[in-house]
C-alpha cells in the first residue's frame, strides 16, 4: 500500500489560480512522487480546474452529505463527487 498525501485547499483558490496550481504542481513533480498517492481536494467549484491530464494525482471532494439525492441546499452528493471525477472525500 502506498502513501496518501491529501492537500486540502480550504476555501481558497478561484478556477483561474486552480488552473495555474495544478500547471505548476505538475512540473515540480515531474512523473509524480514515488510510493504516495498525491490527491488534492479543492473547492467544488474549481475540480475540473485542478485535474491533471496525466492523471498523477487524483481529485477529492472536501465533504460529502450523507444523503444520496434530496433537497439539501449546498450539500454534494457522493454520486455527484464521484460524476465529477473524485475518487476521494474528506468527511
Amino acid at each position: 500500500m502506498s502513501n496518501l498525501f491529501v492537500a486540502n485547499w480550504k476555501m481558497n483558490m478561484m478556477r483561474d489560480e486552480a488552473r495555474a496550481y495544478a500547471s505548476e504542481l505538475g512540473s515540480e513533480i515531474g512523473d509524480g512522487i514515488p510510493g504516495a498517492e498525491l490527491v488534492l481536494a479543492p473547492p467544488f467549484t474549481t475540480l475540473d480546474h485542478a485535474r491533471d491530464s496525466r492523471e498523477r494525482w487524483a481529485i477529492g471532494g472536501q465533504n460529502v452529505s450523507e444523503h444520496a439525492a434530496g433537497a439539501f441546499t449546498g450539500e454534494i452528493s457522493s454520486m455527484m463527487l464521484a460524476d465529477a471525477g473524485c475518487r476521494y472525500a474528506i468527511v
